[in-house]
């Protein structure tokens, strides 16, 4: 079994400019980064915190950037 990884994902973006200007808003809260992936064609770029250590810290994450008006942010474990 591999391990698990938990993030807080601040949004998905097809234009990475907007994944930046995300990234500059959120790298305060955690270890940020930015993954590029496709879906049928089309570049889409994420923004995430993490790995994050434990479900507590990936939930006290999610409550700052929800506070800070990133309504769409979500957790996410792979």
């Amino acid at each position: 079994v591999s391990p698990t990884g938990i993030y807080v994902q601040a949004g998905a973006f097809s234009q990475l400019e907007n994944a930046l200007r995300m990234r500059d808003r959120v790298f305060d809260m955690g270890p940020t980064q930015i993954s590029r992936f496709a879906v049928s064609g089309t570049e889409i770029y994420r923004v995430r915190i993490g790995p994050l250590d434990s479900v507590e810290v990936a939930d006290t994450t999610l409550t700052r950037m929800v506070d800070a008006g990133v309504a769409e942010a979500r957790i996410i474990v792979e």
